[in-house]
């Protein structure tokens, strides 16, 4: 049989330290299973990077799909265009003043390029070297030829127009000398000369007949190229569904062609490792007997290693006790001495004594050896240095009592017993390793972290020394200075050095303050130098005072122990990112059914895995700490244990009406009993998720336990927390408020709609019972009431006022930001404050004024105007026509909120970058261009969610609804539910939930309609957000 492997996280694999290890029958089966789950992980990785590609692939296959199809239809259009454009050439032939005017066009073009090409010889002649009567003569030439030219074109115009003229008159195609001289064609004086004077009439027939003949092939023409056009347009529009089908079919033959490659390979690979599991489980099986035979005989030496490495164990953790209340007796001791050396150097006494006398003491103690003498001699010598520094009453005393308590203090002290503490760890790890280095990858482990731990405290006592000398040097110095003969005199010369950078600060500050009075430079240009001057004498100063000894040992003092703990922390990372590759590079031993236990420990309770299998204790006592109080909180409240006023999950059944008795006063509310179900559901679903997210994260763990990896520990689980993890915490806040705030009132209505509760069933005084979809069916019971009649008029200006409002509102506001945002438009703060005051100002003070000024009588604010200005007679009543109160609910909707759609449009306007615009005006854009094609694509796709939210606001828009009008005025036929005309859906239900409309069972009628309608805005809402989302992917 092969033997045991174990992984680690780096996917190397390891054998097990002895083939002394338990060979049970279970470990081979894992052993096999470990292998297929690992070739599994790594075959479903690439299947997810191929997928990717694959995704890439078909994006980028249907893109060029629609390139193609687009050029497609771009030819099929061409040619379309092609065949059609003779028909459109030859629509001369539709009527014979068309083909006149056809010619008469031709002639004057003639006669313009006659002229041109005469200008433009000229021209050339004028630069030219030619003798000047040369010039005249061809130019004469030239100029004669084109007046033959013209005479003889414009003789032409004259017979056309006439032609032109008698076409108009008679519309016939034949013509004779008797036929134009008995019509009157109104004949202009040339046209008489040409025509009649010098006998040109037979020309003119002769031409008129010529007109009609060329009409006649040309509509012959246009037949046939009308047939053939058409026959053409047939073929090249089957020719394009036959190539765009071809086109289509290519493309998903290419997408097929890829997905089956991908899937192919990804269905032979699992095949593959699938009949290699199966012949590994077969061969363990026939092996099985062995296996156990092989376990027996090992199974005694096993149990005695076992005992053996149990024994060193335990002798090594009680020797490790008594270490650490031996460390701390000698920590105490270590200080007292540092103390004494310090004293020794300030009061020049030879610590070389005292010093051989420590080091024979602390072996002494250190090793458990009781000599008296050696005590005795040390501590002797102690006291009589002692005495020294407590019998001095001069300035020195002083000095050293200050540098001992500075260098000695309480954090210094905290950290050299920590660090003393760390070393005894260190030790203690070492210790382990060595036991259990020839039996599992535990010893290895421990060995590398005792390594790592000794170099930490070695490298940190070092710094803590430094820190401590520095220290000292510093307030040695600082003493001296202080005590200085020439310190009086360095203070003053500080101080006029001081007052100098001033004087100069001032007569700059003067200096730019005249400038600014003669108006050389600007307001803002004075703020802004006296700015600069003012931080320019600042760092002055601060430069001085870094010149100065004692300044810099007073900032190096005060900073002594921040950088010790910056070095601290840089070591201590060092340390643990020793820790962390150990864990992911070094094996542990495989535990047996680790998955399995996990994860049923976990489902009962949370935390308690990650202790007895993990070994993640601040893990798991945190998670059991959260399920504990999940346990006591959650769980008996859901179960109604801790407010009598709701009955938990069981309440739902028959909400309270089994307890409800009004002789004893007992009438539950059924309202908080369905509020108070629906809020237990929700916490218990809490609870479920929570137990079953830690029980999967158990059995992952179990699964990478049992393949030889270690679990991940408490500082991994801090650094994902503060990294990935990080938005998962700030969002499950969120969550829950959005859970218990929106969803769980929603479900609550959405229970009430299956009840009868309101009229004649009102709690808490009458009993509640469940009704099922009844509600839902009451607009097929009062169908005959007029509630059709009542919800089509409620449903069609619902929608008709979130509509037009809603785009009126988008539409000015739009229009307002625009052009406030122009560059051409001064005082542009001035305007975004008045067109904000609308916003600014409370709606229901701007609604409730508006309609006072509406009011009927003569004196209203309205009425009064149209009255002195003669437009009207007497007061108008507003609020009794209902399409006059639509109209000013709409107006004063869009007064109302045009103002944050400017806001929002205005901050995406000068979000957008001016590069952008040059580059367009550069390629030729105008600014309408630049305005469909650059600012309003950028606009539409970073406001489409806020705007679908206008809209959702508009449809559930209460408040202007019940203050203006009251949903009012009643319709001329109104129906039982009285339904007006500005009620929309919400202040229709609301009426309804109040009791205005009384049939049975009111409010839970009311829930389902408010169930209906929100189903109608969330699928709006819905629909919009996953175009934007699709469009904003594609």
């Amino acid at each position: 049989m092969e033997k045991i492997k174990l992984w680690n996280w780096y996917d190397q694999s390891f054998d097990k330290k002895i083939d002394d290890s338990k060979f049970d029958y279970y470990f081979y089966k894992q052993q096999a299973t470990n292998v297929y789950n690992r070739q599994k992980l790594a075959i479903d990785k690439k299947k997810k990077i191929d997928k990717n590609l694959f995704i890439k692939a078909k994006r980028l296959l249907t893109n060029e799909k629609k390139r193609s199809l687009s050029t497609l239809k771009i030819a099929k259009k061409n040619e379309l265009r092609i065949a059609t454009q003779t028909i459109k050439q030859l629509n001369i032939s539709n009527d014979l003043t068309k083909l006149i005017n056809f010619e008469i066009n031709k002639i004057e073009a003639k006669l313009q390029e006659s002229k041109k090409y005469v200008e433009n010889y000229y021209k050339l002649l004028k630069n030219s070297t030619d003798d000047l009567n040369v010039k005249k003569t061809i130019m004469n030439e030239i100029i004669s030829n084109a007046k033959k030219v013209e005479i003889q074109e414009f003789e032409k115009l004259v017979y056309l127009n006439v032609a032109k003229k008698f076409y108009k008159k008679t519309k016939s195609l034949e013509i004779t000398k008797k036929k134009i001289t008995q019509i009157n064609l109104d004949l202009s004086a040339f046209e008489n000369e040409i025509i009649f004077e010098k006998n040109n009439l037979d020309f003119l027939i002769k031409t008129y007949l010529h007109l009609g003949q060329k009409l006649k092939e040309l509509q012959n023409k246009k037949t046939q190229i009308v047939a053939q056009v058409k026959i053409s347009k047939k073929e090249i529009n089957k020719k394009y569904l036959e190539d765009k089908n071809n086109l289509k079919i290519k493309y998903k033959d290419r997408i097929n062609k890829a997905e089956y490659s991908y899937n192919k390979d990804y269905f032979e690979q699992n095949q593959k490792i699938k009949e290699s599991l199966k012949h590994a489980n077969e061969k363990i099986a026939q092996n099985k007997d062995k296996i156990n035979e092989l376990n027996k005989n090992k199974l005694e030496k096993i149990k005695a290693l076992a005992l053996e490495e149990k024994r060193a164990l335990k002798a090594n953790y009680l020797e490790y006790k008594k270490n650490l209340i031996l460390a701390k007796k000698y920590y105490k001791l270590y200080i007292n001495h540092q103390k004494v050396l310090l004293i020794c150097n300030y009061y020049e006494k030879d610590k070389t004594q005292i010093d051989q006398l420590w080091k024979k003491y602390k072996n002494n103690f250190l090793n458990k050896v009781d000599d008296q003498q050696v005590k005795n001699d040390y501590f002797e010598l102690y006291k009589k240095i002692i005495n020294v520094y407590e019998n001095d009453n001069s300035y020195k005393k002083q000095v050293v009592k200050k540098i001992i308590n500075k260098s000695y203090n309480f954090l210094i002290k905290y950290e050299l017993r920590k660090n003393a503490l760390f070393h005894l760890k260190s030790q203690h790890w070492q210790n382990l390793a060595l036991i259990k280095k020839d039996s599992s990858y535990e010893g290895d482990f421990y060995e590398v972290k005792s390594n790592a731990l000794s170099q930490y405290v070695i490298d940190y006592s070092n710094e803590i020394n430094n820190s401590i000398i520095e220290k000292q040097k510093i307030l040695e110095e600082l003493f001296n200075q202080n005590y200085a003969k020439n310190n009086l005199e360095n203070k003053q010369v500080f101080q006029s050095k001081v007052d100098n950078l001033k004087v100069d600060y001032l007569l700059e500050k003067a200096k730019v303050k005249k400038l600014a009075k003669k108006k050389e430079i600007t307001k803002k240009a004075l703020v802004f130098t006296n700015k600069k001057l003012k931080i320019d004498f600042k760092e002055k100063v601060n430069s001085l005072k870094l010149e100065n000894p004692k300044y810099q040992n007073k900032l190096l003092l005060k900073t002594n122990l921040s950088r010790l703990f910056s070095k601290k922390k840089l070591l201590h990372k060092i340390y643990q990112s020793k820790i962390l590759e150990a864990q992911k590079s070094i094996p542990t031993e495989n535990k047996k059914y680790a998955s399995k236990k996990g994860f049923l420990i976990n489902l009962i309770l949370p935390g308690l895995a990650e202790i007895l299998i993990f070994k993640q204790y601040w893990k798991g006592i945190l998670l059991i700490l959260l399920s504990s109080f999940f346990y006591l909180a959650f769980v008996p409240f859901s179960f109604g244990l801790y407010w009598n006023k709701i009955g938990g999950v069981q309440g739902l059944v028959d909400l309270g009406a089994s307890i409800h008795n009004h002789e004893k006063g007992i009438t539950p509310d059924a309202r908080y009993w369905i509020f108070g179900g629906v809020v237990s559901i929700f916490l218990l679903i809490l609870v479920i998720a929570f137990n079953l997210s830690s029980a999967i994260q158990a059995y992952r763990n179990g699964k990478f336990l049992e393949q030889g990896m270690r679990p991940q520990s408490w500082i991994q689980t801090k650094k994902w927390l503060s990294k990935q993890g990080f938005p998962w915490l700030i969002s499950i806040p969120g969550w829950l408020l959005i859970v218990f705030i929106v969803v769980a009132p929603l479900f609550a209505s959405l229970l009430i709609s299956f009840s009868n509760t309101g009229f004649q069933h009102e709690p808490p005084g009458r009993v509640v019972d469940w009704v099922g979809f009844s509600q839902y069916g009451k607009w097929w019971i009062f169908r005959n009431n007029g509630l059709l009649t009542s919800l089509f008029r409620v449903v069609g200006w619902t929608f008709i006022w979130t509509f037009s409002a809603g785009f009126l509102v988008i539409i000015v506001g739009g229009i307002f930001a625009i052009l406030v945002n122009s560059h051409h438009i001064k005082f542009k703060k001035f305007f975004r404050l008045i067109y904000i005051i609308p916003w600014a100002i409370p709606a229901f003070v701007t609604i409730i004024f508006l309609k006072s000024i509406f009011q009927a009588d003569d004196d209203s604010l309205v009425n009064h105007i149209l009255i002195n200005l003669g437009i009207i007679q007497k007061g108008v009543n507003y609020f009794s026509s209902i399409h006059i109160v639509r109209f000013l609910l709409i107006i004063i909707q869009t007064w109302l909120g045009h103002s944050y759609i400017f806001l929002l449009i205005t901050g995406n306007l000068q979000s957008i970058p001016r590069d952008i615009y040059e580059a367009g005006a550069i390629d030729g854009a105008k600014r309408n261009r630049q305005f469909f094609y650059i600012t309003m694509p950028i606009l539409i796709n970073s406001l489409t969610p806020l705007l679908i939210g206008q809209f959702i606001f508009m449809f559930n828009n209460f408040t202007i609804i019940n203050l203006f009008s009251g949903g009012g005025p009643a319709f001329l036929r109104p129906t039982v539910f009285l339904e007006a005309g500005t009620d929309i859906i919400i202040s229709w239900i609301y009426k309804l939930t109040t009791g205005v409309v009384q049939i049975e069972g009111n409010t839970a009628f009311a829930s389902a309609l408010v169930i209906l309608s929100s189903s109608i805005s969330v699928g709006f809402a819905s629909y919009g957000f996953a175009k934007n989302i699709a469009k904003g992917e594609k």
